[in-house]
């Protein structure tokens, strides 16, 4: 028996090895989250599944995207939240795809003179090597092969510099991202290629943000309204809680399980000659005369508890919980009561990097990258999310009542304000140039006279809204009643002119160039939005 095995020795190896392949290749189409619907699939897009790993590059894509202040992010990141990355994802899925079959690429060239041009890189407009070194982790620019700059905290030499490996994330991702918004301007200035403003429609907005006008304003305050109204009932406040139940709820919470890596603070012995000194102070430093010394940290200590922080990070990201990875560490963790965003445990109060990644962990992402704040590092995990609950009627009774009061007395003059205008304007001839008389008659107050243009509006009390109401009206004419803080305004236009400005050929161009890349990205948005569709996004229930 054992001679003929050794004879078909390879024969039977060549089939188990089959076996095994055919064995895992069934394992993996099964588990597969490249194919929509499979187990762990967040949804599909062009017809393949989306994946976890999917997710993780649309986070680390969209978080350097927001570091920079990329153009055009606000576009691309449309329906996306801190917890939800799929429609970004989408979006760059499209850009990317329409992109390569229109023959448009990014140039490595195009991608360096991006970077420099960002003003993340730049002093007063120059490229500034500091700046991006500061970014980069690095001692030069290597022809602008970029790392990543520490994201935890200002950048102070003494920790090893932080590297894109930190968020997951190559040279040539890095890269990547440049090139898609590169890919956005491209596609952005392909399909608006042709439109121009309308001169016409141009030199009309420009006469009307830049004339002057004279009005005369009768004001009706709001607060002598208050006697004619008497107190809500009961039914009515009942009824203002439940049309306005989703408002009256309190905010979601988290409950967060965290580790706090401190360094030893160790404070050096005074040399001998400052030792007389150095007692002096510390004389005054108990009697309340001088301040506590400032801890003095060493970068060995300082590398240390970095590369702590790291090792249980790669620990998480090996599978291990994260109590598990601080246990093996020798760090305990922590674990938060419940607690919404802005009623913040008092350890996370005044640390700002640890307050971003609080934002940022989620369902999806639970664990947050190590967190520098000052000499400490702070490791988060998202152990439950809080429903929002609704607020008792009674806690915010005092408030419905107050909202409903404010609701009628701005009601109420606002309707004596219409009545006044159907005085005035029964009264007013047809070449009128003043109410003054007709609201004397009327027994309406005096008017005040004002001049008013879109630059100067800030500056009076209601202005841009008087600005906005008297837009279409003819001199000799009332417009509308306007509504502010303290009062309704009934004006009347006495006059309008444009101002003079020796300048107004160039702010037309500039105003028709404005024009024209609103009127390119519009089209642009409309072409995408089709092709967004076209792309049969789908996204898996709860998933996100």
């Amino acid at each position: 028996m054992l001679t003929v095995f050794r004879n078909h020795l390879k024969p039977v190896l060549l089939i188990v090895t089959i076996i095994i392949c055919f064995a895992f290749g069934w394992f993996y189409v099964r588990y597969d989250t490249t194919t929509p619907g499979a187990p762990g699939s967040f949804g599909s897009i062009y017809g393949r599944g989306i994946g976890m790993h999917h997710v993780r590059e649309a986070d680390k894509h969209l978080q350097t995207a927001i570091e920079l202040s990329l153009p055009g992010l606000e576009f691309l990141a449309r329906g996306s939240t801190r917890s939800e990355y799929l429609p970004y994802f989408a979006h760059l899925q499209v850009l990317r795809t329409q992109a390569e079959r229109l023959g448009i690429a990014a140039s490595s060239q195009q991608i360096e003179d991006y970077i420099r041009n960002l003003p993340a890189f730049q002093t007063d407009g120059v490229w500034d090597a500091d700046k991006f070194r500061r970014y980069a982790g690095t001692d030069h620019d290597d022809g602008l092969v970029i790392t990543q700059r520490d994201q935890f905290g200002n950048f102070t030499g003494v920790t090893p510099p932080l590297k894109l490996s930190r968020r997951g994330m190559s040279v040539e991702e890095f890269k990547n991202v440049i090139a898609d918004f590169i890919l956005l301007e491209s596609l952005i200035e392909l399909k608006g290629s042709g439109i121009v403003a309308s001169t016409l429609d141009t030199t009309r907005n420009h006469a009307i943000s830049n004339q002057r006008v004279k009005l005369e304003v009768l004001d009706f305050p709001i607060a002598d309204q208050r006697d004619n109204i008497g107190e809500p009932g009961e039914e009515e406040l009942q009824a203002l809680y439940r049309d306005q139940s989703d408002r009256f709820m309190t905010q979601e919470k988290m409950v967060v399980e965290y580790v706090m890596i401190s360094p030893e603070k160790t404070i050096p012995e005074p040399a001998e000659d400052t030792a007389k000194e150095g007692e002096e102070s510390q004389a005054e430093t108990e009697s309340g005369d001088a301040p506590e010394p400032e801890p003095v940290v060493t970068p060995e200590e300082a590398n240390r508890i970095a590369g702590m922080a790291d090792r249980i990070i790669n620990a998480v990201g090996a599978g291990a919980t994260l109590s598990e990875a601080a246990q093996d560490a020798g760090i305990e963790t922590i674990t938060t009561e419940p607690f919404a965003m802005n009623e913040l445990p008092e350890e996370f109060v005044d640390r700002s990097p640890v307050q971003r990644a609080l934002a940022q962990i989620s369902p999806t992402l639970p664990v947050s990258t190590a967190v520098r704040d000052q000499d400490s590092w702070f490791i988060l995990r998202l152990v439950e999310t809080v429903a929002p609950e609704p607020i008792p009627f009674e806690d915010v009774r005092d408030e419905l009542a107050e909202e409903w009061l404010d609701e009628q007395v701005r009601t109420a003059a606002l309707d004596t304000a219409r009545q006044a205008a159907e005085t005035l304007a029964a009264a007013l001839g047809e070449d009128a140039d003043s109410i003054a008389a007709a609201a004397a008659e009327a027994d309406l107050g005096e008017p005040r006279t004002i001049t008013l243009n879109r630059q100067t509006s800030h500056m009076e009390s209601g202005g841009r809204e008087l600005i906005r109401a008297t837009e279409l009206s003819p001199p000799g004419t009332l417009a509308d009643p306007v509504m502010t803080a303290e009062s309704v305004m009934l004006p009347f236009v006495i006059s309008r002119e444009v101002d003079a400005n020796p300048d107004k050929d160039s702010i037309i161009e500039n105003m028709k160039r404005f024009g024209r890349n609103r009127l390119q990205f519009e089209a642009f948005v409309d072409w995408f939005d089709q092709k967004f569709i076209e792309a049969r996004f789908t996204q898996q229930v709860g998933q996100g």
